[in-house]
């Protein structure tokens, strides 16, 4: 069900405001102790850090370059996929045991006090060295942290020295070494060819051919032919594996559910034949079923059954069931029992003719199948003796083929391999005078700033997140319970439209016992709007609620009703706060007779109706709630004190419980020609107010708009020279307080 507003057109679409600058702020101004607290917590956590996290002060760095392609003098190199494996393999080297040991052996590292006051200096400056090696750079920073940066610099200018000496020996030893063993397996490999043509000549010379050339040409021609051969035999074993059944041979049987024939050509043996799954015997039997003219007659007839009984239920309401109904009823029962009994006869007498007749449709099949099956076995045998005949003549020639095979695929592979060793050989010797491929890209340096004192990045770093998580807890805390701050919020967050403001109470000072100028002008603004600034043609009865107590609603009521006395307007103000009244103490009349008793009965409209101070202004007081007048609040009861209230009076002004706290609410705004809701600015929370909105949308309520209470806005103040009538000037009135806010159930 679509939601309408007073014009009868969907409301505004809703806008989420999400987290504004003024949400924050708000938070501040709610929470400014919190926050406090917070910070004071943050700043505890940083000097903890500071004081007894042993963190190190200073930092010294070197940057190494690694290239991602070995240099080559001949333009050629690894490619990229060995980059990853020799940077991983240059860390190491980094951090081996020879070269930590070269570097503490130093008399320039070996006297500094960081290595002497060290029991194990190597592992020391195991754990303290480290490598950043970014995944997509060729760069490696090596850093070590320590109290003293000029030390920790001095252990890297000699770390620096060790490592790249270290590398120029790697590479170079191992390119030697790699040559080496190379030219030794090309001396290898060039043996083997030579043994390889050796045993060729031997298997031609027994064969007596001057070359094998005949010979291959020979063995091509007989495994062509296998090649056939094989194809045909193949394709006939596949054609036969697909013919054959597998049917089920055995005693003749015959039961409810399946059917046994004997073959006219093979006496003495039956074949069963399975039964139609209950599925399908269900379906071919529906099928049947579904063109008997009978069943079709007697289908229609029980659709006309039901449906005269839809007919004579729909003149009689829910649970009654008098004579008419019931005779429609078994005359229903009768037409569907009439059908059913028809339809499960005729079933029974078609499941066996379907049965029997799938019985010899499935026998012809098989007779069928066999005869096909005699014709492939034919074609098989002769497939498979022209294939055994050319295996035969192949496996003449056996002895010989395999060993040759293998000797001419020995020579291709050793060639291969033989051709592309000389090439690596070749290249190699040229490489030797290559560059090296790690160079130091930047000289040993102190680190500077926040990024060399690790244990200050660290003190501010935990500072940050413990007042950054403080200060999002407290925001986040305050923005799920997000309150109406602003008009906007209004139009914005809700999607409704804003009728008035209405100062806050205190921001302007009026006549002793009366309301501020600022208020009753913003009232009369307010009920102008009401009167003259919607699109509802008839806007007589008006419901004035809230989402939850304290926001206002009751003194908005008052206000309003005495704006449209005041406007000369015939107007009734209504209590229908039936949990928790408050009209007969304002206007200091009895508590009953009053809506209570007009909804269940007991009294009219005249005798509870009573004059108030104000000329023109009616109250209605609330009345003794009983469960009775909340039955009758669910009735019509409701509907027709509303019609006679709007042939009275010009204005019935509503005062209501809390939506979200008394369905009584939703019950008096579905009939009322529309609906306010007031909200009080920093009170009312966007969540509830907006759920109260849905409410009254969801029973199809005219929501007319919103009021907000409580507005400080600078134009209130500016009201001199534009003093207002006190409305209660001439005419005694009850006392409305100016606040919006008057009694604690509010």
């Amino acid at each position: 069900m679509t939601p309408i507003n007073s014009n009868g057109q969907p409301p505004p679409e809703k806008r989420a405001s999400g987290l504004t600058g003024r949400a924050i702020l708000n938070a501040v101004k709610r929470r400014p102790f919190t926050l406090l607290g917070v910070a004071l917590l943050a700043a505890g956590t940083g000097a903890a850090v500071w004081l007894f996290l042993p963190l190190p002060k200073a930092t010294a760095a070197t940057v190494f370059h690694v290239s991602a392609q070995a240099p080559s003098v001949l333009g050629q190199a690894d490619g990229q996929a060995n980059f990853v494996s020799y940077r991983a393999s240059q860390i190491a080297t980094i951090k081996r045991q020879r070269t930590l040991n070269n570097v503490i052996k130093v008399p320039a590292v070996e006297n500094l006090a960081i290595v002497r006051k060290s029991p194990n200096p190597v592992a020391w400056l195991d754990h303290a060295i480290k490598i950043d090696a970014p995944a997509n750079s060729e760069y490696m920073r090596v850093s070590l942290e320590g109290d003293d940066a000029t030390e920790s610099k001095i252990i890297l200018e000699h770390l620096k020295t060790a490592y790249l000496a270290d590398v120029d020996l790697r590479d170079n030893g191992a390119k030697w070494s790699r040559l080496q063993k190379l030219e030794e397996t090309k001396r290898g490999y060039r043996s083997e060819l030579e043994k390889f043509h050796k045993q060729i000549d031997t298997i031609a010379a027994a064969l007596g051919t001057k070359d094998e050339a005949t010979l291959m040409t020979f063995d091509s021609f007989l495994r062509d032919e296998l090649r056939l051969a094989q194809r045909d035999l193949q394709n006939a074993r596949e054609n036969l594996e697909l013919a054959k059944p597998t049917p089920k041979i055995g005693i003749n049987s015959l039961d409810e559910e399946g059917a046994a024939l004997t073959l006219p050509w093979d006496l003495g043996v039956v074949e069963i034949v399975p039964p139609l799954s209950p599925a399908e015997l269900r379906a071919q039997i529906d099928a049947e079923i579904r063109q008997d003219a009978q069943l079709k007659q007697l289908a229609e007839a029980a659709a006309s059954a039901k449906e005269r009984l839809n007919k004579v239920k729909e003149r009689y309401q829910e649970g009654e069931r008098p004579p008419t109904v019931i005779k429609a009823e078994d005359d229903l029962k009768a037409a569907e029992l009439r059908r059913d009994k028809h339809r499960d006869e005729l079933g029974t007498t078609l499941a066996r003719e379907v049965q029997k007749k799938h019985a010899q449709q499935e026998i012809l099949r098989r007779a069928e199948t066999r005869k096909q099956i005699r014709i492939l076995e034919k074609r098989f045998a002769l497939a498979k003796e022209k294939h055994d005949n050319i295996l035969r003549k192949i496996s003449q020639t056996n002895d010989y083929k395999i060993e040759l095979s293998t000797i001419q695929f020995s020579i291709g592979q050793t060639e291969k391999l033989n051709q592309s060793l000389g090439e690596t050989i070749e290249r190699l010797k040229v490489e030797l005078g290559a560059p090296s491929r790690v160079t130091c890209s930047e000289e040993p340096f102190i680190v500077t700033g926040i990024e060399g004192n690790r244990r200050l990045k660290y003190t501010v770093l935990a500072a940050l997140a413990v007042f950054g998580i403080g200060f999002a807890g407290t925001i986040g805390l305050e923005t799920r319970a997000r309150r109406v701050t602003d008009t906007d919020d209004v139009t914005k967050a809700l999607g409704v439209r804003l009728l008035g403001t209405v100062p806050a109470a205190g921001q302007e000072s009026g006549k002793p016992g009366a309301p501020p100028p600022s208020l009753v002008e913003a009232i009369d603004a307010t009920r102008t709007m009401l009167v003259h600034g919607t699109d509802e043609p008839d806007l007589r009865v008006l419901v004035v609620t809230s989402a939850v107590s304290g926001e206002g609603k009751t003194s908005l009521t008052g206000h309003l009703a005495i704006s449209l006395a005041r406007a000369g307007f015939r107007t009734l103000l209504v209590d229908g706060d039936l949990r928790s009244p408050t009209a007969h103490r304002v206007f200091d009349a009895p508590l009953a007779p009053g809506l209570c008793e007009i909804l269940r009965g007991s009294t009219s409209v005249l005798e509870a109706v009573r004059p108030t101070g104000i000329p023109g202004l009616s109250a209605l007081t609330a009345g003794q709630w009983t469960l009775a007048t909340r039955h009758a609040l669910v009735g019509d009861r409701w509907r027709e004190t509303k019609d006679q209230l709007k042939a009275e009076f010009d204005f019935v002004v509503v005062d209501t419980s809390p939506l979200l706290l008394v369905s009584d609410t939703l019950l008096l705004a579905r009939e009322a020609d529309g609906v306010v809701v007031s909200v009080l600015m920093g009170v009312s929370q966007v969540a509830l107010v907006d759920e109260a909105v849905t409410r009254l949308q969801a029973v199809r309520a005219k929501v007319t708009g919103v009021i907000a209470n409580g507005v400080r806005h600078a134009a209130h103040a500016y009201t001199h020279g534009y003093g207002t009538v006190d409305p209660v000037e001439h005419t005694p009135a009850p006392a409305i307080s100016a606040s919006p806010v008057t009694t604690e159930r509010e």
